[in-house]
Parts: C-alpha cells; structure tokens; sequence
C-alpha cells in the first residue's frame, strides 16, 4: 500500500532527492545551505512575494512521525509569534505532499560556529556584544513569551554580513505556562556541549538559568575556539551526576581581562541559584565588562587590605603591563623606575613659600604704566579744554 502510494506521489522521495530548482507549492529550491536532524535546510525562492526565505524541509522519512511533525510545527507556531529583530521570523509554514516546510527570514551571512573554526578565537569586545544581542533577543522571548530556546551554541548564531547576530531554530523551545507543566525528563532535548547541568539531568523544570548556561559555553567557545568541557566530563556529569569543572578562559586566552574571565565563570556554575537569575542582570554585567567596571563578589580581604595600607607608598609611575594578571597582583608595587611618596603628611608651622613669576610681575607692570599714561593724558585734555573756555 505504501509502495503504490509513494509511486503515485512525486514528493515521497529521500532527502538526497531534493535538488536545485525543484518547487515545492510557492517556493524554487537555489541552493542547499545545510542538513540537521530534522531535515534539510535550502535557500528558496518564494515566487510570490519575489524574495529569497530559508526553507526548512523535514526529512520524508520522519513525515509520518507524528512526534517529528508535531515538533516541527511547534517550531512554526513559535518563531511566527516572535517579533524581535535579531530572532529569525518566519513566514509560512505549510505541506506539499508529504514535505513539510518552514520559510523564514533568509540571512546572508555564516553561522557563528563556521566563524569561529575559520578565524578562530574572537575579539573581547566583539564576542561581548554578539553575546549581549542574543541575551537581549532571550529576555524578550522569555519575558514576553515564557520561552526557552534550550539549545543555544554558535551553531544556532547567524552573522550577517553587516555582523548583526541573529538567533535561529527554535525547534526545540518549550512554551511554560500554567496549562502547560515543565519536562519530566524524559525527554531531554539540546546539544550536550552546551547543556546546563540541570538540562542534560532532566530532573527539575528549567527555566531562563539554563540558557544562560548555554550561553556562557558559546562565550566561552567564541573566545578561546575550544569548549570548555571534553567529552568525559559531559558524560560522568551526566552519567554518575558529578560537577562539570573547566580551565579558566584565561589560560587558553591570556588577552581577556579580568571582568570577561569572571563573567564566564558565573554563567557556568554548576548550581544555578549562583547564575544569574534575570536576563537583565546578564546584560548589566556585560554592559559593565564592557565599560571596565565589572567585578566579582569577591572582596578584598581584611590582612591583604591592611598589608597595602601599612606600605604607605603610591606607585605614581607604575608600567603597564601586557603579562599576566597574576604578576600584577602578586607585585603591585614592583617597577624598574619608581618614586616613593610617603603618604603621611607632618603639620608645617612655617608659612608656604612665596613664589614669584617673572612673566606674570612684568605684565602687571606694563598694565599699571599704560593706566598712568592713560590718565595723564585725561589730565592734559581736562585742562587744555579749560584753558580755551576761558580765553
């Protein structure tokens, strides 16, 4: 039965059967721009509107699986409610035969995850404001729709050729609502390089905390172009619940400063409650990462501040250094060429010297002999005037 059905359908074909200029209802296949689970991905052109959208096609063999199907026309019925613009929109979602599609905004860009394999480990400040847009585009879709992308990587980051970041597949985003209850575990959706401890466990309702944490990985990758997890870590995390632990970005990037090394770590701690707990909060601390002003909760401790305080000096021509950080702090006071000021000042009873500027004494007394001449000069005219008065 299904045979002579799929002879009589055209459409009912494999994946690889799709091919340029093949049209499915109003739209002309161009170019093939990727394949991931669900399906593949062309760039398209809608006949109608005479415009280029991003079509996503589920693969045929999982037409027939109503989870697949129900999943990928969530991921319409998602992204059309979304108005953002740095959330990729959709257009139309629909079937043609036994294909279904998703148009979208078409971007001409490259994926993030293809940036970073190409030119490897990114600027600070670049990597900090591709990262603050996305964190703006999810505090607008969970606050204005309760909604979770679960599966944020550079993978799912378009950069456009203007390098506006954009946010795409939100296929496997979770609406929570009060008519609808939080995962269960089980079934656990995401990429585990970039799940959140709580994510890849499956054993709590998520909610806005884990993609931050997924966030903090691609900052991570974005800035060092290496995850910070290996494989062994995801699966005893996963597999026997222990912490994920990672190298410092610091040691595989010695250029980012302080505030960014901080930053990443609150992000990627293992108990949520210690991440940020608003997406406002991220994008103040990114805003002041930028500006310089960002740092951690940690104080300074009693001993050390009175060990600073006790030298008494200040280190007016301190170099700048480009090493690392730790040198700076175990040696503040360490400089080839240093002049030592001991802060605390006597009580003088002698009066302040007088100082006298020789310029400024020689032009108060050429402004004191042209008011002479000035005068004198009023004198004579007041007294010639007279003198013809009277004769």
């Amino acid at each position: 039965m299904n045979s002579e059905h799929n002879k009589n359908n055209p459409n009912k074909e494999a994946p690889q059967c799709l091919h340029k200029s093949l049209r499915i209802d109003d739209f002309v296949l161009l170019d093939k721009l990727g394949t991931g689970g669900m399906g593949e991905v062309w760039k398209a052109k809608q006949l109608s509107m005479k415009r280029d959208v991003a079509l996503k096609i589920l693969s045929p063999e999982l037409s027939n699986d109503k989870e697949f199907v129900t999943r990928f026309l969530n991921e319409a019925m998602l992204t059309g409610r979304l108005q953002h613009p740095n959330i990729i929109t959709a257009y139309t979602a629909s079937s043609s035969g036994n294909y279904y599609y998703l148009a979208t905004l078409f971007v001409d860009g490259i994926e993030l995850q293809d940036k970073i394999r190409i030119d490897g480990m990114m600027p600070e400040r670049e990597a900090l404001n591709i990262v603050r847009v996305i964190a703006s585009a999810l505090c607008y879709a969970w606050e204005q729709h309760q909604l979770l992308h679960c599966d944020i990587k550079p993978g799912n980051i378009m950069i456009d050729r203007y390098r506006i970041p954009y946010l795409m597949d939100m296929g496997i985003s979770k609406i929570y609502s009060e008519n609808e209850p939080s995962p269960d575990g089980s079934i656990i959706v995401g990429s585990p390089q970039y799940m959140s401890p709580e994510q890849s466990l499956g054993n709590v309702k998520l909610d806005l905390r884990t993609d931050i944490y997924s966030l903090g990985v691609s900052l991570y990758e974005m800035l060092t172009a290496m995850l910070p997890f290996t494989d062994k870590i995801i699966a005893n995390a996963i597999f026997n619940k222990e912490e994920k632990t990672f190298s410092p970005p610091t040691i595989r990037n010695p250029y980012l400063s302080e505030g960014c090394s901080d930053l990443i770590t609150k992000m990627l701690s293992n108990d949520r409650n210690d991440r940020q707990s608003d997406w406002n909060y991220v994008l103040a601390d990114i805003d002041a990462v930028l500006a310089g002003t960002y740092s951690s909760s940690k104080k300074i401790k009693a001993k050390k501040w009175d060990d600073i305080k006790s030298k008494k000096k200040a280190n007016i021509n301190a170099p700048i250094s480009l090493g690392k950080q730790e040198q700076i702090e175990n040696e503040p006071f360490l400089q080839t060429k240093k002049l030592e000021v001991d802060t605390k000042v006597e009580e003088s009873h002698e009066p302040p010297p007088v100082i006298f500027n020789a310029n400024k004494d020689r032009h108060s007394g050429l402004k004191l002999l042209i008011l002479l001449i000035i005068s004198a000069l009023s004198v004579i005219g007041i007294i010639v005037y007279f003198l013809l008065q009277i004769s």
